[in-house]
């Protein structure tokens, strides 16, 4: 499995969970390469057998399929590959008095550009997989970028909703062979130094009354690559309900 954004948070989660799983994984990050150091001392302390790849990748700074293609090497683009996770994401504020050409640029290059690069790049790879399950491209979304929209945050969420789209669309292109499903979130894990009296007020309206946690965004994301055999084309909300108020 590959998952793209892999150095921290949702992404270093999502390895975890799938080397406990048993998979062998192909972790990227635009950092510096040793990023990923903590996430695969992670890993290989869940499974010590479990492989693993570590890439550079940035994603707003590629143009084509055959870029990414070189970036992960022939170790990657060779196969076996039975899934990719596109965790990825630039998260944060866009406020309108500070917008530029740039950040707008920045946010549909990382969430939609490459998303659909990265995807060309792997395809036939994927296509190839000979798990039971048909392999799939999992994106990681934003509740708020389809709907119940934050103030300050309109490039990013914006850009989101496009990528919410792409499970649309991918899944009519790559089908039947390859799947493609969202996995939206709400609030998992906050912004280092966020007030508490803003988590607080966001918990309010969690039917759950809680904040979400990374392994349970972790494990929906492995049921959807693993398990969700009959699923394609739509998006599954992992928000504790935050979407109904």
């Amino acid at each position: 499995m590959l998952v793209t954004g892999a150095s921290r948070r949702i992404g270093r989660a999502v390895a975890v969970e799938l080397a406990r799983r048993g998979c062998d994984l192909v972790l990227t990050t635009s950092q510096a390469p040793e990023a990923l150091d903590a996430t695969a001392a992670a890993v290989q302390a869940v499974d010590e057998e479990a492989t693993v790849v570590r890439r550079h990748l940035r994603l707003d700074s590629i143009d084509r399929p055959d870029e990414v293609s070189a970036a992960l090497g022939r170790e990657v683009t060779d196969g076996p590959l039975d899934g990719v996770v596109h965790n990825a994401s630039v998260y944060e504020p866009s406020p309108l008095e500070t917008l530029d050409r740039d950040r707008l640029r920045r946010d549909y290059d990382v969430h939609v550009g490459g998303v659909l690069l990265v995807t060309a790049a792997l395809r036939s790879v994927l296509a190839a997989s000979t798990l039971p399950v048909r392999p799939a491209v999992v994106l990681p979304l934003d509740i708020h970028g389809t709907g119940r929209p934050r103030v300050g945050w309109s490039s990013y969420l914006a850009s989101k909703a496009a990528q919410a789209q792409l499970v649309e669309g991918l899944a009519v292109e790559l089908g039947p062979g390859i799947r493609a499903v969202g996995v939206a979130f709400g609030a998992v894990l906050w912004p280092e130094g966020t007030d508490g009296e803003v988590i607080a007020r966001y918990q309010r309206r969690v039917p759950m009354d809680r904040s979400g946690r990374p392994e349970e965004a972790a494990a929906a994301v492995a049921w959807a690559l693993l398990e969700a055999s009959f699923v394609t084309g739509t998006t599954v909300r992992v928000d504790g309900g935050r979407w109904l108020r």
